[in-house]
């Protein structure tokens, strides 16, 4: 790797931690707050009250791109067909999509929390895309970001990619 394009990837590896960081600063502190051994304050995906979690424009635009690149590609990975190349395109566009989606947030900080751990999801399947997370595969990487999609239709309130994603 050139010092040009490890330059570029520390750039954006540093932007997507700043932007992540916020969010999972309110799961950090509900960790610490007073609870008994019944009471797990663990970093998991739930539900808001029994509902899906409310989402806004970014998110859903964010979501249904990433949905649409990788839908569009899963073929050719799958067959082992789609040059590194273009899976390093379709990493950095997933990361972009994610930076937006991040810095465009108006959730409130209960459902940005949940975000946060389906955005975790998609970072590693990005990763896993271009197989720069050791002993990971392009299809690993397909699978991370389709559980990522999956998770967000579960837990979030987004029907449009919901229906999309299940046909």
């Amino acid at each position: 790797m050139d010092v040009h394009m490890f330059q570029k990837n520390l750039l954006r590896s540093s932007m997507l931690i700043a932007l992540i960081l916020p969010g999972m600063g309110y799961a950090a502190s509900q960790s610490l707050l007073p609870h008994d051994h019944n009471d797990q304050h663990t970093l998991q995906l739930e539900l808001n009250s029994g509902k899906k979690w409310q989402t806004d424009a970014a998110l859903r635009q964010g979501m249904a791109a990433i949905y649409l690149q990788l839908s569009s590609a899963m073929p050719a990975i799958h067959q082992g067909e789609f040059p590194p190349s273009k899976l390093d395109d379709l990493s950095v566009e997933i990361e972009k999509q994610v930076a937006g989606i991040v810095s465009n947030c108006k959730l409130n900080a209960k459902a940005d929390a949940q975000l946060h751990i389906i955005v975790a999801q998609l970072l590693k399947g990005s990763t896993q895309l271009t197989g720069k997370q050791p002993g990971s595969s392009a299809k690993e990487g397909v699978i991370t970001v389709l559980d990522a999609i999956s998770n967000y239709t579960r837990y979030f309130d987004d029907s449009a990619l919901r229906h999309s994603f299940q046909h």
